[in-house]
């Protein structure tokens, strides 16, 4: 319901004195009639009449609670919480049981309700009111009369400061200098600020800590004023400065002395007596003790300064690993031999602060730190870790003992001085670089009583190398190395060696002149599986590293000694290469390895045979054809790929997709259209990464025939042991960049 308005109550005024009805009441917006409207002040007679005919049956009078006033500090209850306030001044029946809400009523058909208007100022101080509203039900449109109560929450000041008076101490930053302490007993909200200067000292110490204290009381300071109350040290004059100061604050007067007689709650008594006493005004002053001090008038806002005097005759102490040992860099066949340093440094003092000045001196074996400070290594401030020497990024020190002379001086003079000695050790070999696959012969025949026996091959360990590595740390004897070794040796260790001795891997036992060579003989031949072996590369100072290697062994002879009776079956490797449409490539190039090796082309039938190839020996079978580039490659064959790539129509065949990536990345790119698109327009003559035509075996099944790079493409027939006749070595022959089958099959098209 709407608030009474001014002209409202002018109608009620004529109400009062031309129609006699008694309203008395403590607020001025105290009647309220929802029904009334701008044709209220000319109503018709009848209106006039009933309505009349009800007022002057009511005789009502609402009688608040008077008004009061209460000290934030005895208030436990939120004003802006109705209630909370009903809990504590009581219910509307509470009061009017109470008599304290007193309605004065001949008409009993009424409602009677509270609300509250809270307007806070500062530190929950600030004016309360309570609406008491009742609500006369029997006229028309309803009549309401309102009173209400009046309740201010007044600000308290009543706090004690104690400031630390000057004192000595052992650390520049931190001690037993003393602390700010306050005693809250009103209802103030306080902030408290501490900031630290350091000087020189001109007494018995090596420096001065000030300490600035500032206190503001945000319920007492307005905010604006800015110059703050001076609290001075030695406020009665004495010259002892180490006594602490005190300042009481009680609703607007201010004491301050140098003892503890103002902690207590409540005003001081006004007959002790004190150095200072600040009034509530400039004339209310007292000074019993200092009366030349003058009337400064305080707003909660205090500054106050101490100093303490640094005493510091202990050193610093350096903290730091010792025996500590650091690595050069060596990386295969190149070797700076030189190792990057960081040295962590622990200080240790009383009075180190990391934001203090501070010297740290450094020599490298005797050498002045300008010669080599940023240049060399520098000093790095770690934070939390403390400090660190390290060298700077792309320098290093030499193999050998080097050491850090570190000199610490703290703020007070007085010096640390340690000498950190540490190794630079080369602490590894490169790894051997090798080829994966390597092949021996069988060349020399095993005599024994002028009697061929067998066949057998040496090798040096160093000849499966095919990169030396240099290392910082030489053999002790280069005369003994090949020269293609450089500065280490290499040994070569049989899988078969090491589980006999118990390890799976080689370790410094396989570093010994027996495994410099190894020999292979009819033992060794690659019937169904290489030779497992491990190729360790050692330096001078006992480091080793090895890689894994496989070795097949073939016969070497023309007569070979390795059958008791030389077997004479021989096989056939024969096949077709077609494309996925089943057309017959002519001109490709057939290539055959193994135990003995050749090529033949293909002709007009497409297809291949090796014929006589001797049994229980492993082949390999690869074609190759690399001619006209452009053959079958067209714009629609763009289109299919551009469709395939943005997802509006795949191509149904990993064969396509394989002729689709002619960049051989593994995937269908941008980059695979722009190769096509230049050898369409002639702006190229082949692919770049690709040759014209590739092979996949027939026989190869594909994981994702969505995504045939899932795993690796077979390009060739491996043969391990032929043991029979092998017709069916058949390839898939994919013409790169075409994959609507358009290119010709015929070599003389």
């Amino acid at each position: 319901m709407q608030k009474t308005r001014p002209d409202y109550h002018l109608i009620s005024i004529f109400f009062i004195l031309f129609l006699g009805t008694q309203f008395v009441n403590t607020n001025p917006h105290f009647y309220r009639n929802s029904a009334f409207s701008s044709s209220d002040f000319f109503p018709e007679k009848d209106f006039i009449d009933s309505n009349n005919a009800f007022i002057e049956s009511i005789s009502s009078t609402c009688f608040a609670p008077s008004d009061t006033s209460l000290n934030c500090t005895s208030i436990n209850f939120y004003p802006g919480d109705l209630a909370e306030v009903r809990m504590y001044f009581g219910t509307v029946d509470q009061l009017i049981e109470a008599g304290r809400l007193t309605i004065a009523d001949s008409n009993s058909n009424y409602s009677i309700k509270d609300t509250i208007e809270w307007i806070e100022n500062t530190c929950v101080t600030g004016t309360l009111f309570r609406i008491f509203t009742l609500t006369f039900f029997d006229a028309p449109g309803n009549v309401e009369i309102e009173c209400s109560q009046k309740i201010d929450i007044l600000p308290a000041f009543d706090y004690v400061l104690k400031f630390p008076g000057d004192t000595n101490d052992s650390c520049l930053v931190s001690g037993t200098g003393g602390e700010l302490v306050t005693n809250n007993f009103g209802c103030e909200t306080m902030a408290f600020h501490r900031d630290t200067t350091f000087s020189m000292s001109s007494g018995e110490g090596c420096a001065v800590r000030t300490v600035n204290y500032r206190v503001i009381n945000w319920c007492e300071y307005d905010g604006i004023t800015l110059e703050p109350t001076i609290v001075e040290r030695d406020i009665d004059g004495d010259g002892n400065f180490e006594e602490d100061t005190y300042v009481k604050i009680f609703n607007g007067d201010v004491w301050i002395d140098d003892d503890d007689s103002v902690l207590k709650s409540g005003p001081i008594p006004t007959e002790e007596e004190f150095i200072i006493h600040w009034g509530k005004d400039s004339t209310s002053y007292e000074s019993p003790n200092n009366s030349d001090s003058s009337y400064v008038y305080t707003h909660g806002y205090f500054i106050y300064t101490q100093k303490v005097e640094i005493f510091d005759n202990t050193p610093p102490t350096l903290g730091f690993e010792e025996g500590l040992s650091f690595c050069i860099e060596e990386q295969d066949t190149v070797a700076n031999c030189l190792a990057s340093i960081k040295i962590p440094i622990k200080v240790v003092d009383l009075c180190v602060d990391r934001g203090e000045v501070r010297e740290i001196l450094i020599s490298l074996n005797g050498m002045e730190k300008e010669n080599l400070e940023g240049e060399l290594y520098t000093l790095v401030d770690d934070l939390a870790e403390g400090y660190s020497i390290q060298t700077v990024p792309g320098k290093g020190l030499p193999i050998g003992q080097q050491q850090f002379t570190v000199t610490f001086a703290d703020n007070c003079g007085n010096v640390a001085t340690e000498d950190i000695t540490f190794n630079v050790e080369d602490c590894s070999v490169a790894l051997p670089l090798v080829d994966s696959i390597y092949t021996v012969l069988l060349t020399e025949y095993i005599v024994e009583d002028n009697e061929v026996i067998g066949a057998e091959a040496s090798v040096k360990a160093s000849d499966f190398a095919t990169q030396g590595i240099i290392d910082c740390s030489p053999h002790p004897n280069p005369d003994t190395l090949e020269e293609s070794n450089n500065n280490v040796i290499y040994y070569i260790v049989r899988l078969i060696t090491l589980l006999a001795n118990g390890v799976e891997t080689p370790n410094e036992d396989f570093v010994q002149e027996q495994y410099r060579t190894i020999n292979f003989n009819c033992d060794d031949l690659t019937i169904r599986q290489p030779n497992k072996l491990f190729l360790i590369a050692a330096d001078g100072v006992g480091n080793f590293n090895y890689t894994e290697i496989m070795v097949f062994v073939y016969p070497g002879l023309e007569v070979d000694p390795c059958f008791d009776e030389p077997p004479n079956l021989q096989y056939d490797i024969a096949g077709i290469i077609q494309t996925e449409e089943g057309e017959l490539l002519q001109g490709t190039k057939v290539h055959l390895s193994g135990q003995i090796s050749n090529v033949i082309t293909v002709g007009e039938g497409s297809d291949f045979r090796f014929s006589n190839l001797r049994g229980s020996f492993h082949y390999s079978i690869k074609p190759s054809f690399n001619e006209n580039p452009g053959n079958g490659v067209s714009t629609f064959d763009l289109v299919q790929i551009t469709k395939h790539i943005l997802g509006i129509q795949a191509l149904d065949s990993p064969y396509k997709l394989i002729a689709s990536d002619v960049d051989n990345s593994g995937s269908l790119t941008i980059m695979d259209l722009i190769q096509i698109r230049k050898l369409i327009l002639g702006l190229s003559s082949e692919f770049e990464n690709t040759t014209s035509w590739v092979f996949v075996p027939k026989n190869h099944i594909f994981t994702n025939p969505l995504d045939p790079w899932i795993e690796h493409i077979p390009d060739s027939i491996r043969v391990d042991s032929l043991t029979q006749d092998i017709l069916t070595a058949d390839f898939i022959a994919i013409k790169k960049g075409d994959v609507n089958g358009s290119a010709s099959t015929n070599s003389k098209n």
